[in-house]
């Protein structure tokens, strides 16, 4: 609960971000109490795997947001987005990231590993990533849902297949 301590002073500034990036938040959230605890840790506001892929939009292109109906804006200064991305990169490259799965052969690739308690013991695993992250084309996300694995073991195999395939190469043996 780190991320929500951290996010305590933010209240109504997180909500009205989470709005810059269309995703359906409240006018207000209270980060003391444990839904706007939930909120921070990225818990409690839905949101599609198109909304998120969306959202992902802004960290590969320099700050400007990519509305999946053709509208673009820009939500965050570009040093932000640089600075995001990196830490993207680094999940799927850092000996410790979780995304390792991910790897393209010859091409950066950076990304976010997730996963969720979904229904019976089982999980939702995503991977959502950028290709490539030195020059980005792709924004692309993928989302298992009723499985027992986790988003780096589960769903950065199934993006590096379908990245690769967008960009016309092979993806890394894992």
């Amino acid at each position: 609960m780190c991320t929500a301590k951290l996010a305590e002073p933010l209240g109504d500034r997180l909500a009205a971000s989470l709005r810059r990036y269309h995703f359906a938040a409240p006018a207000h959230i209270d980060t003391r109490s444990i839904e706007g605890a939930w909120i921070t840790l990225g818990e409690g506001i839905p949101a599609s795997a198109l909304e998120v892929a969306a959202g992902y939009t802004a960290f590969a292109d320099g700050g400007i947001y990519h509305a999946p109906d053709g509208n673009s804006e820009r939500v965050m200064p570009p040093d932000t987005a640089r600075t995001v991305l990196a830490m993207l990169d680094r999940v799927v490259d850092d000996a410790d990231g979780t995304g390792h799965a991910a790897r393209i052969e010859g091409v950066r690739v950076a990304g976010k590993t997730g996963t969720t308690q979904s229904r019976g013991g089982r999980y939702y695993a995503s991977f959502v990533g950028i290709v490539p992250a030195d020059a980005p084309r792709f924004v692309v996300l993928v989302g298992v849902d009723g499985v027992t694995g986790a988003g780096g073991k589960v769903a950065a195999p199934v993006f590096a297949r379908i990245a690769s395939r967008a960009l016309g190469r092979t993806a890394a043996s894992r």
